[in-house]
């Protein structure tokens, strides 16, 4: 990285160099004089030691010079700035220890900015002191540090810039909990799991210890591994008097402040800043999105008297449809990559308003399981809420700054917008949107399918529940009760798509929404329509496998399916022999974000039902290796895709000999609705010939439109449509541009919503009814993407192979990352959002409908 001054190959100095930099513009004199004041001293202190050392005395004893005194002269000779007068961290008396406590303020700018409780009066992003020899302890233990893990570097942003950093065997020291853990393998990466697995980790923190005779002219820098642009300069002290008195080398451009308006919402760029600064800014769209605008319909919130919030979120849903009327100039991947990032950056512009606007209170002490203690629904909405906002800020603007990076890598314009003016005024009307008339109950919660299993469950062989239920796992649960996970998937039968209110003047094809396939009977399965394992007697027992991978586009959710049944035949039902050894493999990244469970009834622990023994007849491994489900196993699926595929062999050894005559099922321990059924065969024969207990909801087929496009759900939405646009794509090329305008249509319509009449809540549900659509659309644009093959990655493994040398292999492989990354984990986030409506007495949608082009 090259600075205004100094290259800073040239500024930094190795450990065993005693030359200070020397390569700077001799024009700037007062740091070429201290360079070479200090290569004069290093050159007189070398050629002293070199001689004692030749006449057979130590070097601390060359020239009859101690090392204090050599110390003290060098220090005299170079140290003559000025005192430093900004923040300095305090130090302990008894340790000698100095501490700065950081945080980051989400809403200071794009990303946030670092700040230090030490530092009260300095703002966010302060130049702060460091002391020559001292030990400074960078504490990471509040909430706000989540996806930021701190870096120290010469240069601003250091590797993310391409500066060099500290090195960490010399002068750092990460540490979880008191103990000493690397970098990249252990620190970075938790950062960026799952925000209750970090928080409750322990404290982390990192150590900077830079020796008296550091050997370096300039500042240093603080900024964050994840995020750009967050950081800040250190200035460094010997006897508390500036090293480098200037200010370099020089910091990178940083976002600009937010707006007063953006200010009052907690959002960024959603009018431009007051004083021009996103004008220079090169990632905004500077302009004023609140409505009216002449690219938006007039409202997304129907009502009057909105609250701060609802009002903000009609700037937040206008800046994201003008940024999502683009061109197709530069194929699909492009298309996807200018749809996705004003995308994600309303997602986070909806969070960070939420957070700001809202007066929650959430005690993120409060744990523990419905058992042991009661949390009353709003809490534990709130305290879900907080999390889940959490990780749509933090997750999703590292997603932004990767997508920005492949538009650089590939020379594609960061922007391609272009204009789409709604033609006359948008005016809510009285009717209810065919989006409320979609099958969205895959996602959500029915009372009926608990119902229907508790009575099952009375007809079941006689089951000490508590022995085979088992608390979630799950993420989103550790500060509080499980409610929502462990309720949240007692809705899952999926009802039929109503296409007959759709106007057939306007989706041609809305007949070809395919139905749901109807919910299973008791009346059993046809023994030709069983599928067994490939098994094998190489080592002297006999071994049955199970290859277990994900088809995502046979579902909302994707389907299970396995080899050895065919990728046609989703959620097969298999049967396993009692007694016998199976062994089901989830190696392939599909499994991604999958987790298999087993249990008595569908769904298992989703919905408070038993699942199969671990230990007794399971036991989940990890390359061969036996660990805990809720420990190793799970809990890893969550990690990113290139950490997961890097884990090794995920596995799941299944023995059942326990007598029992009803069926059993395999499951995914995340999503919920994805339930398949196992028959037990004994002598290669069902054991009970009829299929109880019942699967009591179907698996959603695709519609037709929905196949050509890899997504589901969309074929009402096709344009022309009375609440969209004519189009979001100019200049398509490509049969993905016009799968973007169906569901972005979708999304249009689903983001135009009423309020609640809560008092408490009345915000949160008219953020999840805004959600949970815009989540849908991301997951449909991402599962597209993948099915027209235009990402081409090998492997997601770290080691590449030769043939994947080229920047436009390794982007592909990072943006096949993100689209996994974005349709596990926002289906995810869908069932738990879902699942608050739910919890909150809220309908799961809340419609109303914007007439945009008058054919309503």
């Amino acid at each position: 990285m090259t600075n205004d001054i100094c290259d800073i190959e040239d500024l930094k100095s190795t450990p065993s160099s005693s030359v200070a930099p020397t390569a700077c513009d001799p024009s700037n004199k007062k740091l070429f004089a201290v360079g070479l004041g200090m290569f004069l001293v290093g050159a007189a202190l070398s050629a002293s030691i070199t001689l004692g050392i030749l006449l057979g005395g130590s070097a601390g004893e060359a020239g009859g010079t101690s090392n204090q005194e050599a110390q003290s002269a060098e220090e005299s000779t170079t140290i003559t700035g000025p005192v430093w007068t900004g923040c300095i961290a305090p130090c302990d008396d008894a340790t000698g220890i100095c501490t700065y406590t950081a945080r980051v303020d989400i809403h200071s700018s794009e990303f946030g900015l670092y700040n230090f409780e030490e530092c009260p009066d300095a703002g966010n992003m302060p130049d702060i002191g460091m002391e020559l020899g001292k030990t400074y302890r960078f504490v990471q233990a509040d909430i706000t540090n989540y996806f930021h893990p701190l870096g120290f570097a010469y240069g601003s942003d250091g590797a993310l810039s391409g500066a060099e950093e500290l090195d960490q065997d010399s002068f750092l020291s990460y540490q979880l909990k008191g103990k000493i853990i690397t970098l990249e393998g252990e620190y970075e990466p938790q950062f960026g799991h799952p925000i209750e697995e970090w928080a409750t980790n322990g404290e982390y923190r990192v150590d900077v210890t830079l020796p008296v005779d550091f050997e370096y002219a300039n500042d240093l820098f603080y900024f964050c591994h994840i995020h750009r642009y967050i950081g800040g300069r250190i200035k460094l002290t010997r006897n508390g008097r500036l090293v480098q008195p200037e200010n370099l080398p020089p910091i990178m451009t940083s976002p600009p402040a937010p707006s007063s308006y953006d200010k009052e919402c907690g959002t960024f760029g959603l009018v431009a800043a007051d004083d021009g600064g996103e004008i220079a800014w090169p990632h905004s769209m500077p302009g004023d999105y609140r409505t009216p605008h002449p690219e938006c319909p007039t409202t997304f919130v129907c009502e009057e008297g909105k609250s701060k919030f609802a009002t903000c979120l009609d700037a937040i849903n206008c800046h994201m449809f003008n940024g999502m009327t683009t061109n197709e100039h530069n194929g699909e991947k492009a298309l996807f990559l200018h749809q996705m990032i004003p995308h994600h950056q309303n997602a986070v512009n909806m969070a960070k308003s939420l957070m700001s606007t809202w007066d929650y209170e959430c005690d993120t002490t409060v744990g523990g399981t419905s058992e042991d203690q009661a949390v009353d629904p709003a809490t534990l909405i709130e305290c879900t809420m907080t999390n889940l906002l959490r990780s749509i800020i933090h997750g999703q603007n590292a997603q932004i700054q990767k997508m920005r990076d492949m538009l650089e890598n590939n020379d594609w314009p960061e922007f391609d917008n272009c204009d789409r003016p709604l033609e006359g005024s948008a005016v809510s009307v009285d009717r209810v949107s065919e989006y409320v008339e979609m099958d969205v109950s895959r996602y959500g919660n029915d009372e009926d399918n608990v119902s229907g299993l508790q009575a099952q469950e009375e007809e079941t062989t006689s089951m000490n529940s508590s022995k085979y239920s088992r608390t979630s796992s799950m993420p989103f649960v550790l500060f509080f009760q499980p409610a929502y996970v462990a309720t949240a998937a007692d809705n899952t039968t999926a009802q039929v798509a109503e296409t007959t209110s759709i106007n057939s003047t306007y989706v041609a094809t809305a007949a070809d929404n395919t139905t749901a396939q109807v919910a299973e009977t008791t009346g059993g399965v046809d023994e030709t329509e069983i599928c067994r394992a490939s098994c094998s007697n190489d080592t002297g027992t006999e071994i049955c496998t199970f290859t277990a991978k994900l088809d995502i586009f046979a579902s909302d959710l994707g389907a299970f399916y396995f080899d050895e049944c065919g990728i046609d035949n989703p959620f097969p039902t298999i049967g396993i022999e009692v007694g016998k050894t199976y062994i089901f493999v989830q190696e392939d990244i599909t499994n991604w974000y999958h987790p298999l469970g087993f249990a008595y009834h569908p769904d298992g622990a989703h919905v408070g039902m038993p699942e199969v023994e671990e230990g007794a007849f399971l036991t989940y491994m990890l390359n061969g290796e036996t660990v805990e489900l809720e420990v190793a196993y799970e809990p890893l699926f969550f990690h990113s895709p290139e950490e997961w595929i890097g884990y090794g062999k995920f596995s799941v050894g299944v023995k059942f000999d326990k007598d029992y005559d009803q069926d059993l099922f395999y499951f995914c321990h995340i999503h919920h609705g994805m339930s398949g059924r196992i028959k037990l065969l004994k002598n290669d024969v069902p054991i009970q010939a009829s299929n109880f207990p019942n699967i009591t909801y179907s698996h959603p087929e695709p519609s037709e439109y929905d196949k050509s496009c890899g997504t589901y759900g969309l074929s009402p939405f096709q344009l022309p449509h009375p609440e969209c646009p004519e189009s979001f794509v100019c200049d398509k090329t490509s049969e993905f541009a016009g799968c973007i305008e169906t569901m972005n249509c979708y999304m249009m319509t689903g983001m135009t919503t009423r309020t609640s009449n809560s008092e408490v809540l009345g915000d949160v549900e008219l953020f999840l009814n805004q959600m949970i659509p815009h989540h849908i659309n991301a997951v449909n644009m991402a599962k597209a993407l993948l099915y027209t093959d235009a990402v081409d990655c090998p492997s997601l493994v770290p080691s590449v192979s030769a043939d994947m040398s080229s920047a436009d292999v390794s982007d592909d492989c990072s943006l096949e990352a993100i689209l996994r990354e974005i349709i596990g984990n926002q289906n995810y986030q869908i069932q738990i959002m879902y699942g608050m409506l739910k919890d909150g007495g809220f309908p799961k949608t809340n419609d109303c409908v914007v007439d945009i082009l008058g054919l309503v």
